[in-house]
């Protein structure tokens, strides 16, 4: 589970083995074991770990060529309420899209199909502390989220096996 988890990010991997990892994480896929039993064997929670892979994307500018494939798990739910919660439809559909498309540019989040998103809601749900700008390149990071709770300075494993 570890070298699978850590081929998402890690710079030196073949793109190949980096979308055979990431179909795993976040696809529900089983080869030989899903990636939700593995966690829990170890007594973690699966949606966290994907969580800090998402803010890992983000932290080390890792932008993907094209969205993760639509069996791919769903925006956390807490994200979505929060984003939901402050910015409306059009911040959730910002966050939706943010998520399956880690590293998206901002030119196509704003042209994204049957989403009608301005600046505005952009600058709104950014605001949220679940999404953030790396150099024109959009990633779902609940930075927020995470002070709030956790307060500053808990580490993110402390956050998994809670």
């Amino acid at each position: 589970m570890r070298d699978r988890v850590r081929a998402t990010f890690l710079k030196d991997v073949d793109w190949r083995e980096r979308e055979a990892a990431l179909h795993w994480v976040f696809c529900h896929v089983a080869d030989p074991v899903s990636f939700e039993l593995c966690s829990e064997a170890l007594g973690a929670r699966s949606v966290v770990i994907r969580k800090r892979l998402m803010y890992e994307f983000y932290r080390r500018w890792i932008v993907f060529p094209s969205p993760l494939p639509f069996i791919a798990a769903s925006l956390p739910e807490d994200f979505g309420s929060i984003v939901h919660y402050y910015c409306g439809d059009a911040g959730l559909a910002i966050a939706v899209t943010v998520w399956y498309w880690p590293g998206i540019p901002t030119a196509q989040l704003l042209d994204a199909p049957n989403a009608h998103i301005t600046e505005s809601d952009l600058d709104r749900t950014e605001a949220t502390g679940i999404i953030a700008c790396n150099a024109d390149n959009w990633y779902v990071t609940g930075r927020r989220q995470m002070i709030e709770k956790d307060g500053p300075g808990v580490h993110w494993v402390q956050s998994i096996y809670s």
